[in-house]
C-alpha cells in the first residue's frame, strides 16, 4: 500500500476576521454538569482534532446560525470546564451559556491539491488550520472554517475528550448538519447530558468481581515498557480501495466493518 507523494507546501491561512462568539439561540440550563469516572480519567484530558474537506462551501452566516441552533441542544459545549469544588481531582462542566467561538479564514489552495498530497498531513497542519485562543470552554480551540480558492472549504474542529468521544462528536456534527439543512426542526435523536446515571452508589457497592481491574503480578511490565518508548506521530491516508483490500484478508464468512479492518491493520 505504498502511497506516491508529490510534495505541495500548504500555504498560510489568511484570517479574515477574529473569532466570533456564538451563543445558543435560546436560554439553556445554568448548572454544574457531573462528569463520570470514565470522563475523568487522566489520560482523557486532552484535545483531539478532526479535519474535513468539502468541494462545496457553506456561507459563514449559515454556519453561524445553525451552530447557534445546535448549541442549544448541546449546551455543555458552551460552558466551561472547571475543577470540582467537592473533589479537586475531578472535573465538572459549568453550564453557563457563555458561548463557543467560530473562526473564519481563506487559503489559496484547492480541495484537489489538499487531497492529492499526503506529505504534510502530520502535526504541522495544525499550525495553519487551527485557531488557538486563550479560553476555558470545551470548544476552546474554535472551529476554523477555511474557504478555498476553488469554492470548497476546510473545517477543523477540536474538542476536549472528557466531553465527548468519537461517536459523540460525530453525532454533534451530524446534528449540526441536520439543522443547517432543516432550520428550526427537532433533532431525530436529542442528546442526553445526564451523566449521573453512571455515578457510583453511595455507599459504594461491588456485587461481583471485576477481573479486568485486578492487578496481575508479572515479570514483564507492559506499561513501563510502553512509557519507555519514543512515540513518533504519523499519518497514513487510507483510500476506499485500501480499505476494501484490507477487508479481503478477513474470513469470507465474517462481516468485517471498516473500523475493524483499520484496527486490525
Amino acid at each position: 500500500m505504498d502511497l506516491q507523494h508529490v510534495s505541495t507546501e500548504l500555504p498560510a491561512c489568511v484570517s479574515k476576521s477574529q473569532p466570533v462568539l456564538i451563543c445558543p439561540e435560546k436560554r439553556t440550563p445554568k448548572r454544574p454538569l457531573y462528569l463520570s469516572n470514565i470522563d475523568n480519567l487522566n489520560f482523557l484530558r486532552y484535545h483531539f482534532e478532526l479535519l474535513f474537506a468539502y468541494r462545496k462551501s457553506v456561507p459563514i452566516e449559515d454556519l453561524k446560525s445553525s451552530l447557534s441552533e445546535v448549541l442549544f441542544h448541546y449546551y455543555p459545549l458552551v460552558g466551561r470546564i472547571r475543577i470540582c469544588s467537592e473533589d479537586e481531582d475531578r472535573l465538572e462542566v459549568d453550564c453557563n451559556g457563555k458561548g463557543a467561538l467560530l473562526a473564519e479564514g481563506f487559503m489559496d489552495f484547492t480541495v484537489d491539491e489538499f487531497l492529492k498530497d499526503n506529505t504534510w498531513l502530520n502535526m504541522a497542519w495544525k499550525d495553519k488550520l487551527l485557531f488557538e485562543v486563550d479560553a476555558q470552554s470545551d470548544l476552546d480551540i474554535p472551529p476554523l472554517v477555511t474557504y478555498l480558492s476553488c469554492g470548497g472549504m476546510l473545517m477543523c474542529i477540536s474538542m476536549y475528550h472528557c466531553m465527548a468521544d468519537g461517536v459523540g462528536v460525530s453525532k454533534f456534527l451530524h446534528d449540526w448538519a441536520h439543522l443547517r439543512g432543516n432550520p428550526n426542526m427537532d433533532l431525530p435523536i436529542p442528546p442526553i447530558h445526564n451523566r449521573e446515571l453512571l455515578k457510583p452508589r453511595n455507599p459504594l457497592q461491588i456485587p461481583f468481581d471485576h477481573p479486568e481491574f485486578t492487578d496481575i503480578t508479572q515479570d514483564f511490565d507492559i506499561s513501563k515498557y510502553l512509557k519507555s518508548q519514543t512515540l513518533d506521530p504519523s499519518c497514513l491516508t487510507m483510500t476506499q480501495s485500501h480499505i476494501q483490500r484490507l477487508k479481503t484478508f478477513c474470513e469470507p464468512s465474517l462481516k468485517c466493518s471498516t473500523f475493524e479492518a483499520l484496527a486490525a491493520h
